[in-house]
This record gives C-alpha cells, structure tokens and sequence, in this order.
C-alpha cells in the first residue's frame, strides 16, 4: 500500500507540473480538470493492484521464489503503467487547455467638465437682484429686461404733425427744476407710437392714445424721434397737461436727431422735463461708458444752445449703473430701469420692496447723494412664469399697486411699463415670452 500511495504521489505531483511548467513557456494554464485526471489515474492505478499484482494464483504449485518474482514484475508493470498513464494525461490535457486571461488595469475615467452659463443676447441683459432681508444684493446669472422702444421697421413713415384741440387742464409751461422733479402726484408712463404691423402710428391714432392716457400720468416718456413722434406727440401732451421725457435715440447721430426735437419743441421748453441719450447700451454692450457719455456731454451742448436748460441724462439698468456709476455722476440725477419681474425670488405683491430696495442700492454706489428716478418697472399680464414672478392681469394690479405705494411720497420719480401691450415687438424666451404684455390693465392701443 505504500508502494502504491508513493507512486500514485509522486504521479500527481508530476502531473501538475509538467502543464504548470508548459503554461510558463506558451503562456497557457492548466485548467481545473487535471486535477480529475490525476484522480482518474489513481483509480486506474488501484483497479490494477486488484487486478494484476493481487490477482489470485491460479497455480497452487508456484513456488515461493516465483511468487516473489511476479509480485516484483507486477509492481513494475505498475509503476510503468500509471508513468505511461501519467504522461498521457498530461500531453492530453495541453492542447485543450484554455488561455491565459489578460487582465488589463481596471481604468476610471473622469470627465471633469466646467459649469458655464449661457445668455443668448436677444434682448438687454441684466442679473438678478435677489432682495432676501430688505438689503438688495445680486447674483451674477443674466437675465433680460424688457426689450428697448425702437421699431423693427426703423424710422417708418413720416406723417404731418397734427394740433390737438386743448382738453381739461393745460400745463402752465412751468420748467421742473434741474433734477427732473414736476411736482406732480402722479406718475409717468412710457410710450411707443408704433402699430402691431410695424408701422409708424398715425397722428389721430397717437391723439387718441394720448387722451386715454390723460389724468392717470403726469409725465410722457418716449425713446427717439422716428415716424415724427415728437411733433405729433408735442401738442398732444401739451393740451392734455401732461410733460414730456424725450429721447435721442442714436447716440452715432446726435446732432440729427437733437435737431429734430429743436424743431418739434420750438421754444416752448418748459414742456420738456428730461431728454435721455441712450437707452441701456452699456448694459447690452451696444456702448461703452466712455462713448455714452461723450455723446451725452455733446447733446447737452446743442440742445442748450437751442434753449434748453434741463437735465440731459443717459438712462441704463440699475446694473449697469452699479458697475458704472460715472453714468449718474455727471447728470442732474441716476435714471434707470428696473423690473422685479425678472427676479425669480420676487412675487408680484413684493415688487414695491424690491424696487424701493434696489434704489437704495444704486444710490450706495453714487459718490453723492443724488436723486434717483425709475424711467421704467412693470409687470406683464401674459408670458411664462419666472419662479416666483407669474405673468397675470392679477399679479399685474399687486405689484403696480405695491410699487404706487412705495413711491406714494415721491410718484414724480417713477415711470411706469408700458403705456399699452406693444404687439409689434417680438416674444422671445429669454424674455419669458412676455414682452408684447406689459401694457397696464393688459390694454391695446386703440389702434389694434
């Protein structure tokens, strides 16, 4: 039994080795299985002790010596036998032995990616004010403001002025003080003489808008001098007492356009409370400072030359004038333009906050202590919601009444959006949709 352990050892050992040793040199490994063939083998190897080396004798007279002869034999016959099993096995077991998997180093790759925001300039841009404790403070993501006055079309058509016949009071002509301030009880309204086609307003349509708007504004404010706006705006306004906020609109065409007001107002300049150069071109990056300025030092010039002696001024969003104060610092008061609506923390009932709010931040960035005049806010009754801020007819009413009563003391530095809803603009998604809805009440011109 020895014997036969020790051989059948010594096989497996070999039998483990030879295709261990071959797998160095072909890069194969031995599979599981050899390890079956080595048992296989030492079962072969005991069905042959019980077969041959201690078979039975068949003859009763062998004798003793060659009793030991042939146990001898047959333990040879075995060792031969499981040897040549042995190797058998082994040459067996190479060729289908499977190959070595290469395993490659597990790899994670991490795309780092910036984070970025994207603003699609379509319409002026200006970032949020977020207002959480009554102290204005801003986040640096743009958003866009209600797009600026100028037609699509350009100048239009030019039509003869009209004469409005005088209805209720009629303005004494007295000159607001340096500062823009007309002692009025009411405030202001923005307004664009130009239909849902595009196309210039007629001076009868312009005299009846003018008429709806009277008694409920004290002060008309308007953007340029295309489709002979000011001549036809002029006597309107004058007989329906109301004052007038002008506007140069082409800062590359001063002298043009200064010209045009020149000849429209004549002399009567006490009607004139402001004349703005410029409507937000720094904060939509249509000007630098440096050229807005220049170009509002050189309307000053020629309008005075005319005769006029009131504020001649730039008007921007509250943003651009806290990275640029210089705007303000050489007028006779910071004009701007500044809509909760386009702060998604703000709801339409906290406008007046807001607003009150950013005016008190735009005055920590002057050098002095110089008044501030809102020359646009509102709210749009139609469009997408913005977080907080929802478009409505509702939300419209809270949020003008809010901004009424923040400025109740002082309503002559508030100029309100928009006189009527502008279908000639266009909607846009960064506007929400909303810019053809700002008219107060949600009303049409006439004219639509």
């Amino acid at each position: 039994l020895f014997i036969l352990y020790s051989s059948s050892f010594n096989f497996q050992t070999l039998f483990h080795l030879i295709p261990l040793r071959f797998s160095s040199i072909t890069g194969y490994s031995a599979p599981s299985y050899t390890l079956i063939f080595s048992r296989i083998t030492y079962l072969l190897t005991i069905i042959f002790e019980l077969f041959v080396v201690a078979r039975p004798l068949s003859d009763n007279s062998l004798k003793t010596s060659d009793l030991q002869i042939e146990i001898s034999s047959n333990i040879n016959m075995k060792r031969f036998f499981t040897s040549a099993v042995a190797m058998a096995a082994a040459v067996a077991a190479i060729p289908v032995s499977r190959p070595l998997i290469k395993r490659e180093p597990r790899v994670t790759t991490i795309t780092l990616t910036t984070a970025s925001t994207y603003t699609q300039v379509v319409a002026p841009a200006t970032p949020i004010p977020i207002i959480p404790t009554g102290t204005a403070t801003f986040q640096g993501t743009p958003v866009p403001v209600p797009d600026d006055q100028k037609p699509p079309n350009g100048s239009g058509s030019k039509l003869p002025c009209v004469t409005c016949s005088p209805s209720g009071s009629s303005s004494s002509g007295s000159s607001g003080s340096p500062g823009g301030s007309n002692g009025s009880k009411l405030p202001g309204i923005s307004y664009a003489p130009y239909r849902g086609d595009h196309q210039c307003k007629s001076g009868d349509e312009i005299k009846q808008d003018i008429s709806d708007l009277a008694g409920s504004y004290s002060l008309l404010r308007i953007y340029g001098t295309e489709c002979d706006q000011v001549s036809k705006i002029y006597p309107c306004a004058k007989a329906n007492g109301m004052k007038l906020f002008l506007g140069i609109w082409d800062i590359n065409d001063v002298q043009s356009e200064a010209k045009l007001i020149i000849d429209a107002i004549g002399d009567d300049w006490d009607i004139v409370d402001t004349i703005s150069v410029g409507n937000e071109l720094v904060n939509n990056g249509a000007a630098t400072p440096a050229q807005v300025l220049a170009a509002v030092d050189e309307a000053r010039a020629i309008l005075k030359t005319a005769g006029y002696n009131g504020p001649v001024l730039t008007v921007d969003t509250f943003v651009a004038v806290q990275e640029h104060p210089e705007l303000c610092e050489k007028s006779e008061y910071c004009a701007i333009n500044a809509h909760a609506f386009f702060d998604p923390h703000t709801f339409a009932d906290g406008a007046g906050k807001w607003l009150s709010d950013t005016v008190q931040v735009v005055k920590s960035k002057l050098s002095s202590d110089k008044r501030v005049v809102v020359c646009e806010t509102g709210w749009p009754t139609k469009g997408d919601s913005n977080g907080n801020a929802v478009p409505g007819l509702t939300q419209q009413g809270s949020a003008l009444r809010a901004i009424r009563e923040a400025f109740s003391d002082h309503p002559d530095d508030l100029i309100l959006f928009s006189a009527f809803n502008d279908h000639w603009k266009k909607p846009e998604p960064a506007t929400f949709h909303a810019e053809q809805f700002w008219g107060i009440d949600g009303k049409d011109s006439a004219s639509e």
